[in-house]
């Protein structure tokens, strides 16, 4: 008997089989181990029992689902604590490969996390005593093609996964963004409008096939384009202006321009003593002023 390393742990994998106080793992690594559910209160003759706790848990625990177990060893491997590993979906589509075939299940991983699930085959036929029983022809069409490197199949969950049948690659899609609401009755004097699952209600109106702008008749293309535009002059040339720029067209004055430097043009003015104007005085002496003799001593007192 290998006896383990730890004293304690968990353990994750598929429950396989189950009694009222045991069950027996199908750990991840391949390997099958039976965990005793712990024992309390001595001899059975002083009151010594199983934990009724554990046994419940167990009765509770449905064969096929991927569990993970916490234990203890004391010579015996102890189930502490058992969890039921549910999907986060109610169905989907798994993509793997095929691990190993029984009578009435199937076991895939899917390549990348190597995860092993368990899948039930479906039940088919009503009752047993009416010939009901799990579906025989997907074991087949499973074992045809079980050399397969990958397949796909759609699954379902309700207390533990279910295998409903193989999809081919041309038929696999993946699934809707969302799914269509239930129709609700229409108000009493509205029409009803059916819901179609699977499409964008804003898609199922018509949409135009013409601008409602161009439907009135409008003229085709840019309306800033469609009238007249104003004639491309100045209007400062509008009026009776004369060609050119206008402090050009008056004629201009044209005066010969002086010969040589104007300031010597005009007459030279003669140089006179403007007291020299002024008529002397007749009382003045009959002898004129000789040069050098005052003026104002000529004029009479």
């Amino acid at each position: 008997m290998a006896v383990p390393v730890k004293k304690e742990g968990r353990s994750m994998g598929i429950l396989v089989a189950k009694g009222e106080a045991w069950v027996d793992l199908k750990e991840d690594n391949g390997f099958q181990h039976r965990y005793l559910v712990p024992w309390t209160g001595g001899a059975p003759s002083k009151g010594g029992r199983f934990d009724a706790q554990m046994l419940d848990l167990i009765a509770a625990t449905v064969v096929g689902n991927r569990v993970e177990v916490k234990w203890k060893f004391d010579g015996h491997l102890r189930l502490v604590d058992i969890a039921v590993i549910v999907p986060v979906e109610k169905e989907g589509v798994f993509v793997g490969s095929l691990i190993e075939i029984g009578d009435h299940w199937v076991d895939f991983q899917n390549p990348d996390d190597r995860i092993p699930w368990r899948f039930y085959l479906r039940w088919v036929g009503g009752y047993p005593e009416n010939g009901g029983g799990y579906d025989g022809h997907s074991r087949e069409e499973l074992i045809a093609q079980k050399q397969e490197p990958l397949f796909r199949f759609h699954w379902t969950y309700d207390t533990r996964p279910r295998f409903e049948g193989l999809l081919r690659l041309e038929d696999y899609q993946e699934p809707l963004f969302y799914q269509g609401k239930k129709e609700e009755p229409a108000p009493v004097g509205e029409p009803q409008v059916p819901s179609t699952p699977g499409i964008n209600p804003f898609d199922t109106q018509p949409a135009p096939k013409v601008n409602p702008f161009d439907m009135k008749g409008a003229p085709v293309g840019n309306p800033f384009d469609q009238s007249d535009p104003p004639a491309q002059i100045n209007p400062f040339d509008i009026s009776n202006a004369p060609q050119g720029n206008p402090f050009e067209q008056a004629a201009p004055v044209v005066s010969p321009p002086p010969s040589g430097n104007p300031f010597e043009q005009a007459a030279p003015a003669s140089i006179v003593n403007p007291f020299d104007l002024e008529p002397m005085p007749k009382d003045k002496p009959e002898k004129p002023a000789a040069n050098g003799d005052n003026p104002f001593d000529l004029i009479g007192k």
